[in-house]
């Protein structure tokens, strides 16, 4: 029944934040404070491409004008830092590290703050801000996608899909569903289940196609079993894209 509860609170919580985004995105700039600028950037942050980042920044920028004690506003910030990998990572970690100062309670600042410390190299303090985003908000996908993806980078694959199948569970019409199948073929990786590997890999690819990392896996499983021409397929795919 607990399981139940949580799943429901989980799909009205990603639903309510998805609906929020589609209507500060047709609002007009002018007509929006601070908390609709962050919706509106948002909308963009999950676009995932260079000119929707930078106009996500931008957005969150004037949130923080508007009101320098948002720390969502600091945490969209620090989301931004996340797509656009040619960032200095030290700007990324000062944004986290400075939304979770304003709001300590806040779920969200420490998923941002953490998945900056994943890419720097930091899996211990990464995964321990992921699992206080999920613990202050049992009911936030986005946690649980990024505590999975940290501990799937840093070998602990067992454990990671878990929680990203609980992420999936939460928001089974969420914007970054493909990143959550990306994540759980690298868990599978992680624990040598090759087939299972393969399968999410493969799901990935066709959610999200240009995704580099969904082809990477998907080259990897095939090759430790043995298709070798599949593999070289997957691969001459991949190297178009990167």
């Amino acid at each position: 029944q607990d399981e139940i509860t949580e799943t429901i609170a989980g799909r009205i919580d990603s639903e309510i934040r998805a609906s929020e985004m589609n209507l500060a995105r047709r609002m007009h700039p002018t007509s929006l404070d601070a908390w609709e600028i962050y919706q509106k950037g948002m909308w963009h942050v999950y676009k995932r491409t260079v000119e929707d980042n930078k106009k996500a920044r931008n957005l969150f920028q004037d949130a923080i004008e508007q009101d320098t004690g948002f720390a969502l506003a600091y945490a969209g910030l620090a989301e931004t830092y996340y797509v656009d990998l040619r960032h200095k990572l030290k700007k990324g970690i000062s944004a986290g590290e400075r939304a979770t100062s304003l709001d300590d309670m806040e779920g969200i600042t420490h998923y941002s703050l953490g998945r900056m410390l994943m890419i720097a190299g930091e899996g211990g303090r990464a995964i321990s801000e992921l699992e206080r985003a999920v613990a202050l908000n049992p009911s936030f996908a986005h946690g649980y996608l990024g505590l999975g993806a940290a501990m799937a980078w840093f070998g602990q694959g067992a454990k990671g899909i878990s929680k990203l199948e609980m992420a999936m569970r939460l928001s089974p019409h969420d914007p970054l569903f493909w990143v959550m199948e990306t994540y759980i073929s690298l868990c599978h990786i992680n624990i040598r289940d090759f087939q299972q590997a393969e399968f999410w890999a493969r799901r990935s690819v066709n959610s999200r196609p240009e995704n580099f990392g969904s082809h990477a896996f998907l080259v990897t499983a095939l090759v430790v079993r043995g298709q070798l021409e599949m593999a070289q397929e997957a691969m001459d795919r991949a190297l178009k894209m990167k």
